[in-house]
């Protein structure tokens, strides 16, 4: 297209200073959302923390009350005798309870006759000084024997019974009345105390935010910090928070939710004892509150603060465009053929060289074009090599029989550093696993090195000419090592010689990653690693003690994974290695495969661990079945 012809939609100003406002723009705005977030979830946490202070403490202080009252109302039981007229003493007795506890401030009690299922009142006793605290009379908190009645099936299944008698105008009091309905006395009426505790005791919070209950497992109120909940008979039945602490297998817990009337709120339960349940509750708007207040000011602070760099980025954008439009304005000039452009260089930055090289552009065309040909010759060469290096492989899958082996390589770079090697002769199989530093194509050179020392050793071993023993094999591979990389590159090894006429392997190890043996028993899964010591292979030119050589039976349908490094140290995006408890967990669950299909899982979930990340080394995975 003709340079004249060309039509400018939006000037580089204008481009660099939106730039510029989004780049500013773009941290502010995560900044803010950040601290907002990290308020809020502060915030929570510190209501979740309150909350669950209040109702442990609360909790426990409520719960002491009741065994307390408890105690002395099984004292109460115990001490009367109904078969006949209370007797003076027996009253004496219940009053000195009732004088010697601090949860109760007036004991009843009642006659039940198991026979009619009818009561009446056998005596009552109330502490003068406390009621003339609360400014009542036993007439107005006395509960009539009727209201005794209901609470027989509680007795019966569990001896005693709470429930709130509060009225309007009146204190706050709780009934715990207390029975032995499952060994009646053999004559007379069987006893029931009644015993009345004030709630007024409590500290828990009663302001209009946090709300704390106390209710049985029916969901019936016992006590609650709001007046109104307390003198009424409603449920917390259906609160999600209450239901969450019926089924929970912990004595506390909080989570955040909607009540029946569909209200967000952070709520927080303990279960102190006596099959109750303490709630502390707060509605999120109100408990979220500041952090609202504080969303505001800081979208004011960064609006006010993105006005002010907008200002600041015009002023810049105007400054750095200035040289680059003299630059357009002689590409102009140069597309109607005059190439005579003298620019000043009016800064000493990249805007700068980069008019000084403009005439210069076109003799380095030739150069770029002769390197990108150099480029795609190493390229060409590289897959080569990379073709070469997977012929230096045996067969992906080997099944003759005595045993079925299956291997898999995949590179870090085009070629790479890891080898597996495999040969038979008559009734013994060898199998080579090699991992040169690194990876590459210096790595890559060594394994081939190593490749051609066993493929000799081999010959050698088949002419009867070399002893088959796996530590001469890796004493061998060390000088030719040594000498291909000279103490620069080294290599770990490990030789395994599979005996089927003994049915032994003898194996030794150059610091190799020693291979899994996994068993199939009676009972259950067994697994063994193959493990010998032996330093790395081109460390030096001869080694000092031959490298050990141990032995291991094996049996028909044992499975050998063999492995390098890089799939136990292959790290994901967070910097976590694959690891080998991993690599045996999918190993286990997949031990009853095909070897082909076994590998197939362990890569398949090596590969979703990595996540798409380039892989920090060659990774090398062999699996050997043995079938006879």
């Amino acid at each position: 297209m003709d340079q004249q012809q060309f039509k400018i939609g939006m000037s580089v100003s204008t481009k660099l200073l939106i730039t510029i406002s989004l780049l500013l723009a773009t941290p502010i705005f995560f900044i803010n959302i950040s601290a907002i977030s990290l308020f809020r979830n502060d915030k929570k946490i510190y209501i979740y923390d309150s909350q669950a202070t209040t109702a442990v403490l609360t909790g426990r202080e409520f719960v002491s009350y009741l065994d307390s009252g408890l105690s002395t109302l099984k004292l109460v039981v115990g001490t009367a005798d109904l078969s006949g007229p209370l007797a003076q003493q027996t009253k004496n007795t219940i009053d000195f309870y009732l004088n010697n506890q601090h949860a109760l401030i007036g004991v009843e009690l009642f006659g039940l006759d198991t026979a009619t299922n009818t009561f009446n009142r056998v005596h009552q006793q109330f502490l003068p000084n406390a009621l003339a605290a609360m400014v009542t009379t036993p007439e107005k908190i006395a509960i009539e024997p009727a209201s005794v009645l209901a609470a027989i099936p509680e007795l019966t299944k569990r001896g005693y019974y709470f429930r709130n008698i509060s009225k309007e105008g009146q204190p706050a009091m709780l009934s715990i009345t207390f029975a032995d309905l499952t060994h009646p006395p053999a004559k007379g009426p069987a006893p029931i105390a009644v015993g009345y505790v004030s709630l007024q005791h409590f500290s828990a919070d009663s302001s209009s935010l946090n709300r704390f209950t106390v209710a049985d497992r029916s969901g019936a109120i016992l006590f609650h910090s709001n007046e109104r909940m307390l003198f009424s008979d409603q449920s917390v039945a259906q609160d999600s928070i209450f239901q969450e602490a019926l089924i929970s297998s912990v004595s506390a817990g909080a989570k955040e939710y909607l009540t029946p009337k569909g209200v967000r709120t952070l709520g927080s339960f303990y279960k102190p004892g006596l099959e109750l349940v303490a709630l502390s509750q707060i509605d999120y708007d109100e408990a979220m509150r500041a952090t609202y207040t504080l969303t505001e000011k800081f979208i004011v602070l960064g609006l006010a603060s993105l006005g002010i760099m907008i200002m600041l980025g015009l002023f810049f954008s105007r400054r750095v465009t200035a040289p680059l439009n003299r630059l357009f304005m002689a590409t102009a000039q140069v597309s109607s053929g005059n190439f005579k452009i003298n620019l000043p260089i009016s800064s000493r930055d990249e805007i700068g060289a980069l008019t000084a090289s403009f005439v210069a552009m076109s003799h380095k065309i030739s150069d770029l074009v002769q390197g990108t040909a150099d480029k795609v010759r190493v390229d060409q060469e590289l897959e080569i090599v990379k073709t070469v290096q997977q012929n230096l492989f045996p067969p992906g899958k080997i099944q003759n029989d005595q045993l079925l082996l299956v291997n898999h390589y995949q590179s870090a770079a085009e070629c790479g550093g890891d080898w597996l090697g495999y040969f038979r002769t008559v009734h013994r199989h060898t199998l080579i696993v090699a991992d040169a530093t690194g990876h590459g194509l210096p790595s890559a050179l060594m394994t081939a090195s190593a490749r051609g020392c066993f493929s000799v050793l081999e010959k050698l071993v088949t002419d009867n000419r070399f002893e088959l023993n796996p530590s001469d094999m890796l004493a061998v591979a060390n000088r030719v090592v040594f000498d291909s990389g000279q103490g620069k590159i080294m290599m770990t090894a490990a030789v395994f010689v599979f005996d089927f006429s003994t049915h032994i392997v003898s194996f030794s190890s150059a610091a190799q990653n020693p291979p899994w043996l996994f068993r199939s028993a009676t009972d259950g899964l067994k697994q063994m690693s193959l493990i010998a010591t032996g330093p790395r292979l081109g460390e030096a030119p001869e080694i000092a003690t031959p490298y050990e050589i141990k032995q291991m039976p094996f049996q028909k349908n044992d499975t050998i994974f063999f492995y390098t490094d890089g799939l136990l140290e292959g790290k994901n995006k967070g910097g976590v290695q694959y690891g080998k408890k991993q690599a045996r967990k999918v190993i286990e669950e997949a031990i009853s495969l095909e070897p082909e299909p076994l590998i197939n899982s362990i890569m398949a979930d090596f590969m979703t661990h990595n996540a798409g990340k380039k892989l920090d080394d060659d990774v090398t995975l062999g699996v050997l079945r043995v079938l006879a």
